[in-house]
């Protein structure tokens, strides 16, 4: 592929190989009208599809469907047949790397900038673009689904370890409910403060005193 042509919405662009094209009927012409019609309606990416088409051979110069375009509708002959539109549309590829398929991105990314002038992110999205059409065909392992499912696999998992995490936060609870709590005991301090009359009659004073005497010897009598 000359241009190393490249879509922005890969995704999209994978959707679009991998479904669209299998189960929609072939148009008279490949074009934007019929893109739109399809359900692809963004001009700065869906567009991008049709010079991609052109390059893998599967559309002609005026849009028209060619017999690559009805061998890849055949799923039984998808993998196939994109392989060979690839090394087609790819030569500087196949003929640089062994398996431009799982050549390091790095590597490849360089290649594209030596031949083409652009920028690191856009010639990401060519090799990206690239490896889209293989994942779309099935000549390599698709590995947004793959991502997908093991995240789908991950979902129980926080549940399973919120149980076991009630179940301990229950146990504690009821331990703490049964478990003897230990009190240290009280020790009350009384501190009796006498006002003594102005007085010079001693009487009054051994009155006073002698009654504090017996209050105090009762009360240690009653202590158990």
């Amino acid at each position: 592929m000359n241009e190393y042509l490249y879509v922005t919405a890969l995704g999209k662009f994978k959707e679009f190989m991998k479904t669209t094209l299998h189960e929609k009927k072939t148009p008279p012409k490949v074009d934007e009208a019929w893109l739109a019609s399809v359900g692809y309606t963004d001009k700065q990416n869906d567009r991008r599809f049709i010079p991609i088409l052109k390059e893998l051979g599967f559309i002609s110069d005026d849009g028209t469907p060619t017999e690559v375009y009805s061998e890849y509708r055949d799923k039984d002959k998808s993998k196939e047949t994109m392989s060979k539109a690839l090394q087609v549309a790819y030569p500087d590829l196949f003929s640089t790397y062994e398996d431009p398929f799982t050549e390091n991105e790095d590597h490849i990314t360089n290649l594209i900038k030596t031949k083409k002038n652009y920028s690191q992110p856009t010639a990401i999205l060519a090799i990206r673009t690239f490896k889209a059409l293989a994942a779309a065909s099935g000549i390599i392992a698709d590995t947004e689904s793959s991502t997908q499912k093991r995240s789908s696999r991950r979902v129980e998992k926080p549940k399973l370890i919120s149980k076991q995490n009630s179940g301990k936060s229950e146990e504690s609870r009821k331990d703490s409910e049964t478990k003897p709590i230990d009190i240290d005991p009280l020790s009350i301090v009384i501190n009796i403060q006498l006002v003594l009359p102005n007085t010079s009659d001693k009487e009054v004073y051994s009155n006073l005193f002698s009654e504090l005497r017996k209050f105090i010897s009762k009360e240690k009598q009653n202590e158990p």
